[in-house]
């Protein structure tokens, strides 16, 4: 019986299958439980005359219809702007028949129909100026790039960055040029100098007066960019540059440069505010040594420590050495001031006033001589032309000549003028620097064919350029010293010695000397009064140095014999020991020996 059943409810059973583009359905059309029949993609179902778009129960009686979908996409452009708006990117599809080819099915209870896809082709593509037209309708409307165009439709199906948008330049805030170099800078050599001193390792930067130390860069305006959609970018803002002028600096006219008002060390500090100052005074940290090697500044120079044996120490300015001294040579503009020993040493304050006395002399010997050659070899060529003619060689050997028998002395001053006007090269101008230069170069070799007209231009530039060579005499320029052994003190200003004394040293100067303990051996030449506590050898047989002034008075709380004073042109020597004296001259110009009333 089950068999049967099974039978009989088989043969009752529906089911569908599709041929040749067309639905069936077999089995008995009455007390059927029909069949589900599902359209898939790109088909389309009728059943009694109704398109189904989901699955349904379908029947033999049913009328039934299906078709694969025929349409036609046109061509597409798809544009996508980033989040930044800085660029835009775009895809095309062209045109193209999009068919769907249902396949047969065999008979069965439940169906769904898928159609197989086909794609063709077809019809015209869009230009690169309908896509632009695309593209700016989508707000990319900035940085299109014309060959990004070709290259979308020839590469249909993938992203292309078709816009790019312009960033903006960012400006430049103002700024300060430096023109000098910051901190000690170290002294290289090459291999071209004959001489090399190794003791001298650093160099102290320096400016001087007048000179300009920093240029201000305006700042300079960024330019603004744009978005792929046509909205500008501002650049940032910019600043000026803040400049503060403090103490030897100024700005110029044009608020454009910082110039030194003085000579000194350059400073700056950086950060929004730059601060400009030129320190007249130099702050050595430490001794003078070998690894500092020699120094030399031109303004005042500060020393916390001492200075070595074997070191040069010079300044324009002052000096002031809070540490011992030892085998040194110290070279000041203005004063020296030795807080400690000062132990063979050579000591020299007021150096620009000796240089400068030198030079000037030196530069006023150059022009009486030249001019006197000027005048005996006119006297010369005037005979010459009494006689005939004569060739302008004639005349060089004369003027050689006439510097080798006469005036011999002519390329040793020149040679020496020059010498000082490089070792005075921050102090002289220009033109009167160009003039030695010149005066120098002709008369070397005993003026080796120098000719008439250079001989006149020698003369004429140095008379030109005298007047340049006045300046003020500093006679204050001083040595201070707590004790001095085995040196030599030189300035045009005073000398003092403030400790247990002096010994074996010799000293010279413009003003006074004070030696508030004891002067043992050396000699002192002076152009004021002199001061000491105790003065001369005691039991020495042999005659002592001399002290000396050359329109003061000398006073001595106590002097041995065999001590020499001397004042102006007249000197004596002492018999005795003596106490409390003033040495001076009288009215008849003879030298007296008077108490010292302190």
């Amino acid at each position: 019986m089950t068999l049967e059943k099974d039978s009989v409810q088989k043969e009752q059973q529906c089911l569908v299958q599709v041929s040749s583009g067309a639905v069936e359905i077999s089995g008995p059309a009455e007390e059927s439980e029909g069949v589900i029949l599902t359209p898939g993609e790109g088909v389309t179902l009728w059943v009694n005359g109704r398109q189904v778009k989901s699955s349904c129960r379908v029947y033999p009686q049913d009328e039934l219809k299906v078709e694969g979908v025929h349409r036609r996409e046109p061509a597409q452009v798809k544009v996508n702007i980033v989040s930044d708006q800085m660029s835009a990117e775009a895809i095309y599809h062209p045109p193209r028949n999009i068919r769907y080819v249902i396949p047969d099915y065999p008979p069965a209870a439940k169906l769904t129909i898928n159609a197989s896809k086909e794609e063709q082709t077809t019809g015209p593509d869009l230009n690169p100026g309908e896509i632009k037209n695309i593209l700016e309708s989508s707000e990319a409307v900035h940085g299109l790039k014309e060959s990004a165009l070709l290259e979308l439709i020839e590469q249909a199906g993938t992203w292309k960055v078709v816009a790019t948008g312009t960033p903006p330049v960012q400006g430049e805030n103002g700024r300060v040029e430096f023109l000098f170099k910051e901190g000690l800078q170290q002294v290289s050599y090459n291999q071209q100098q004959a001489q090399v001193d190794y003791k001298k390792r650093y160099e102290i930067p320096q400016v001087n007066e007048g000179q300009v130390i920093a240029k201000i860069h305006p700042p300079r305006p960024g330019q603004p960019g744009m978005t792929v959609t046509g909205k500008e970018i501002p650049p940032a803002p910019v600043q000026p540059a803040e400049v503060r002028c403090e103490t030897g600096t100024s700005l110029s006219a044009d608020q454009t440069e910082v110039i030194a008002a003085r000579k000194g060390v350059p400073f700056c500090r950086r950060g929004r505010q730059v601060l400009l100052r030129v320190d007249d005074i130099y702050h050595h940290r430490g001794d003078i040594d070998i690894k500092s090697g020699h120094t030399s500044f031109t303004g005042h120079l500060k020393i916390t420590g001492g200075i070595e044996e074997g070191m040069r120490v010079k300044a324009d300015g002052d000096i002031e050495i809070a540490g011992h001294t030892s085998g040194a040579d110290i070279t000041a503009g203005g004063s020296i001031i030795i807080n400690r020993n000062c132990i063979k040493c050579q000591v020299q304050a007021g150096w620009l006033t000796f240089q400068l006395k030198k030079i000037n002399q030196v530069y006023e010997d150059l022009i009486e001589k030249t001019g006197l050659l000027i005048n005996m070899g006119q006297e010369l060529i005037n005979v010459l032309q009494e006689r005939g003619s004569y060739t302008d060689l004639q005349v060089s050997f004369l003027m050689r000549s006439l510097i080798q028998k006469k005036f011999p002395e002519l390329p040793r001053l020149s040679a020496q003028a020059l010498k000082l006007s490089r070792e005075l090269a921050r102090e002289l101008p220009d033109p009167l620097k160009e003039a030695v230069e010149i005066c120098d170069q002709y008369l070397q070799s005993s003026g080796f064919l120098l000719t008439w007209p250079q001989l006149q231009e020698i003369h004429e530039g140095l008379c030109k350029h005298q007047e340049l060579l006045k300046f003020s005499d500093p006679e204050t320029a001083g040595i201070s010293a707590y004790y001095v052994q085995n040196s030599s003190l030189t300035c045009p200003g005073d000398i003092q010695v403030s400790g247990p004394g002096a010994y074996n040293s010799a000293f010279e100067c413009g003003g006074q000397v004070q030696v508030i303990r004891i002067f043992r051996g050396g000699s002192i030449k002076a152009g004021g009064n002199i001061y000491i506590g105790e003065a001369g050898i005691p039991r020495l047989a042999e005659i002592q140095g001399v002290i000396e002034t050359t329109s003061g008075q000398v006073y001595i709380d106590k002097i041995y014999e065999n001590t020499r004073i001397k004042i102006g042109k007249l000197e004596i020597c002492l018999q005795r020991n003596l106490s409390e004296v003033r040495f001076y001259l009288d009215e008849q110009g003879d030298i007296k020996i008077g108490r010292w009333g302190k």
